[in-house]
This record gives structure tokens, sequence and C-alpha cells, in this order.
């Protein structure tokens, strides 16, 4: 079933520009979209996984579960807005254990720091795309984790070394709380 999967996968890869793949997860491809993501955990994400996402919230805690499954000893690193998060009753790091423990697993989360960010304003998060980042290489995603492959169809694309390392230098800034204003 796997091997039909991934064949499914890579029948809808296009190549874009020479070093460049995207693929289009349509509406109900969400096994398409979770075997993608399993297979690039477990050959591309290398000690560390940095997601930046303006839209990750409690929702999306299942995504850590997967990566803990397939590569137990990645640190991550999530980047999200303020504005999002003020949905979800504070204090938010207690929102997000209680969410893990009650539906996602009894097992501990791996080693996660989640950073929210939001410009003064609005709340929103200084970056608007979505990108999963790692040593040498990251991908872009068109929508959330959570709604990949269920009711829209969005885009997954890889990105080079050298367009990860732009966007991980971006996402660094905040995470490293080396810029505090937009």
């Amino acid at each position: 079933r796997s091997l039909a999967q991934l064949k499914n996968v890579k029948s809808y890869t296009t190549t874009v520009s020479g070093s460049d793949r995207s693929m289009i997860i349509a509406a109900g491809q969400r096994e398409i979209a979770m075997q993608f993501l399993k297979d690039w955990f477990s050959t591309e994400v290398r000690d560390y996984l940095k997601i930046c996402d303006p839209y990750f919230g409690i929702e999306d805690l299942e995504v850590l579960q997967i990566l803990h499954s397939i590569n137990p000893s990645c640190k991550v690193a999530i980047l999200t807005s303020k504005k999002y998060q003020d949905k979800i009753s504070q204090p938010w790091d207690e929102a997000f254990r209680s969410h893990w423990r009650i539906l996602i697993s009894a097992q501990s989360p791996p080693d996660t720091e989640i950073a929210i960010v939001g410009i003064a304003h609005s709340g929103e998060l200084p970056i608007h795309d979505r990108w999963w980042l790692t040593n040498g290489g990251g991908i872009r995603i068109g929508t959330s984790f959570n709604s990949l492959g269920i009711i829209k169809s969005s885009e997954i694309s890889i990105l080079t070394p050298e367009e990860a390392l732009l966007r991980e230098k971006e996402v660094d800034q905040y995470l490293r709380r080396e810029k505090k204003e937009h």
C-alpha cells in the first residue's frame, strides 16, 4: 500500500524548474500528502525542523507526532502568529501541552520551541508564507498542516538549499529574538 501511495506521489510531482520540484495536493488527497511528508522527514530532515506558519495552532500538533515517530532526535522550532493564538486560552504553553497530552499522545512531545510573534497593531506574523526548513533544505506548503489535502487544493514545493537558507535566515531573526520590531 505504501508503495502504491509513493507511486501516486511521484506521479503528481512535476518539475517546475531545473532543481525545484512541486506537487499539487488536491482535496481528498490527505494520504498522499502525509506519505510525502513522512518520506521527506525520513530522507531530508536532519538535526532540526523549523516550521514557519502564521496559522500553526494546537490542531497542527499531530505533525510533531509523525516527525517524532520517524526522526525522534529531531529538534523542532515553530514560528507562528500572535493573532492566530489569541483564540487559544492562556497561558499558551499550557494549552499546547494539554492538547498534546489529551488528544495526541501520552508520550512526551519532541524537543519543541514555539515562538509566537505578532506585528504590534495587528498581531499578524511578519512572514506571510509557510516554510518548513531543515539543515540544507526545506519545503514551501500552500496551507497549514491540518488542512493539507482536506478541502482545497494546495501546493508543496521543494526548496533548493539556497532558497531554504534565505528563508531560514528570515525565520531565525524571530526565533533567536534578534528582530523584535517589524
